[in-house]
């Protein structure tokens, strides 16, 4: 229990860090696979240490990673940064002007979480939970 607490306070001492980089592909820049913004931010993500940015602390809770995809109008683009607030969004198909978007969206809350295309939780963040419930429902059975 001690060490669930211990890492509970973690976060709180020091600002999260996030991936920050954009880009976006359009026009003859999509049919020749040429980044106009950032090339390292492609989901081919390779991690460097210039795109490690330290976030606003007490104001960025989040890492967040959006994409974008609209072949019709032969556009596509990603998104990482640090940010306030955060909903997942898994990939959809959206209408835009008759034209079919795909667009998504993952939210975390660990540093440097949003590098990956698909989400990394953390044995702690799943076995506190569950430390925490067996240990309440040993100490209520003790006292029944």
């Amino acid at each position: 229990m001690l060490a669930c607490l211990v890492i509970s306070v973690i976060p709180c001492c020091h600002s999260l860090q996030c991936y920050s980089c954009s880009y976006m592909l359009s026009g003859p820049d999509y049919d020749n696979g040429i980044n106009t913004d950032d090339v390292a931010c492609t989901d081919d993500y390779s991690r460097p240490q210039s795109h490690i940015y330290n976030c606003t602390q007490g104001e960025d809770t989040y890492c967040e990673k959006f994409k974008i995809a609209a072949k019709g109008l032969q556009v596509h683009g990603a998104s990482r940064r640090c940010t306030s607030s955060c909903q997942d969004i898994p990939e959809t198909d959206v209408m835009f002007g008759g034209v079919k978007v795909k667009v998504s969206q993952s939210c975390c809350i660990t540093d440097l979480c949003n590098s990956a295309s698909r989400r990394v939780i953390s044995v702690g963040t799943l076995l506190c939970p569950l430390f925490i419930f067996v240990v309440n429902f040993n100490i209520a059975t003790l006292y029944m």
